[in-house]
């Protein structure tokens, strides 16, 4: 599955954002640890390290071992997300876990594979249909109304609105019709909805990059009448100013959740 945002007016070559190039512009930096309160008290919980500066120096080995496997900015900013087997086994070694303590399956596939995520309606009504084994599964289409909880973070901004429509309503069919099943995630946003340019490098002189932002009144609509029949879903937005980037710019990112009524 393609993850990249469209680039354009760009001086630089494809081969400059290589992932060796990228760690030269966007090294990790230690500052950018940031853990306390619910977060700092959980994974004291699951990897049972108490002492704060002992947990720090372990995640950030973790961090390195998984930015030497590709520098994705979520990586840099120490929001940690399995998207790959190597990120999965990662995963159990930042949180202190196996796959018997926690038996989750990693299901590689193409988002806009209709065979592997398939764009269906939601259900509205439950059904006497049992939920699949998950141990077997090799897609999520057998997980059409079967989910209860869906987490989608750092992922919708990377495409154009049509395929953030597509992908919405790919995982609003997963969605089990029991009230209080839920999607949540955040993302990159913007105060309207709209393209923008973000430049790359350091200073901003290696090219651009396009990239399609909901707004958080867009993002409403987009659940609450197109993936789901209008007043069948409750919509929950936050937008909150996140950082400053690598060239300056201000990130916003929108904190949303999604629970059928």
């Amino acid at each position: 599955m393609s993850t990249n945002p469209t680039q354009t007016d760009s001086a630089a070559t494809p081969a400059q954002f290589q992932a060796g190039t990228i760690r030269e512009w966007y090294p990790l930096d230690d500052e950018l640890y940031s853990l306390k309160g619910k977060e700092l008290a959980f994974m004291q919980a699951q990897t049972a390290i108490e002492d704060e500066q002992e947990l720090k120096q372990h995640i950030v080995s973790v961090t390195r071992e998984a930015y030497a496997v590709f520098p994705f900015p979520c990586i840099r900013r120490f929001n940690h997300l399995n998207g790959s087997a190597e990120y999965w086994a990662l995963g159990h070694k930042l949180f202190r876990s196996t796959p018997a303590s926690f038996p989750a399956s990693f299901i590689a596939g193409d988002a806009f594979n209709s065979e592997h995520l398939a764009v269906v309606p939601p259900l509205y009504e439950t059904t006497s249909e049992l939920a699949p084994d998950l141990s077997a599964l090799t897609s999520l289409k057998p997980l059409h109304g079967h989910v209860a909880a869906i987490h989608a973070s750092s992922f919708f901004h990377l495409f154009d609105e049509e395929k953030q429509v597509h992908i919405a309503q790919a995982l609003g069919g997963l969605l089990s019709p029991l009230p209080g099943s839920i999607i949540l995630g955040s993302h990159a946003a913007g105060h309207e909805k709209g393209s923008q340019v973000h430049k790359v490098g350091p200073d901003g002189g290696n090219g651009s990059f396009t990239f399609f932002f909901h707004s958080p009144e867009s993002w409403t609509e987009l659940w609450d009448g197109q993936v789901f029949k209008k007043g069948t879903v409750k919509v929950e937005t936050r937008l909150v100013e996140y950082a400053a980037g690598p060239s300056g710019e201000m990130v916003y990112f929108l904190q949303w959740c999604v629970t059928r009524l």
